[in-house]
């Protein structure tokens, strides 16, 4: 807002309902997580009548903003990335491994998919890309008893996410059905 009242263009990138997140992501501590909510409300309300235009990430978020001003660009992967490479490795010929990639949180079934690696068998494992929602839930992941079946690697570069993906059996997501992943 401040570089809009100094005379700049200012886009709005608006990747997740704040307003709704912010409830979902800190229920364990309810006045807090109501504060976060209305302030965000509030700065969004601002944002609505000052700032420029808006790149929303779903059409449930660019309902919130003013439709002349706002664009919805999906983020969906690239299928032909995705697609088999000619002379690529069978399924049944990869490594039994389940890949998930994105932010480790409790949120996101990060719990339920370490406790799930635990109850594979032989050398199958689960594979996590991405870096821990702080280090208190990283020592609680690490200590479940499936974080043995469990490859840990850093957030990656879409090209090594592609490559990683290739060479799984599967992709795993078992989001929460919670704020903006049942908007």
């Amino acid at each position: 807002i401040a570089l809009r009242r100094a005379g700049r263009g200012v886009v709005y990138d608006v990747h997740e309902h704040v307003v709704v997140e912010a409830l979902s992501l800190d229920k364990a501590h309810p006045i807090r997580a109501r504060l976060k909510s209305a302030m965000y409300a509030t700065w969004e309300a601002a944002a609505r009548r000052t700032l420029d235009a808006f790149v929303c990430a779903t059409p449930a978020i660019a309902k919130d903003f003013p439709p002349r001003r706002t664009v919805t660009v999906q983020n969906f992967p690239m299928l032909a990335e995705l697609a088999p490479a000619e002379g690529g490795t069978p399924l049944a010929a990869r490594p039994r491994a389940a890949i998930y990639a994105g932010v480790l949180a409790g949120i996101r079934g990060v719990r339920e998919m370490t406790r799930a690696a635990a109850l594979l068998g032989g050398d199958a494992r689960v594979v996590f890309y991405g870096d821990f929602d702080g280090p208190p839930f990283q020592a609680s992941i690490t200590a479940e008893p499936g974080w043995a079946r469990v490859e840990h690697h850093a957030f990656a570069d879409r090209r090594t996410l592609v490559a990683a993906y290739g060479s799984a059996r599967c992709g795993l997501c078992v989001y929460h059905a919670e704020g903006n992943f049942v908007r």
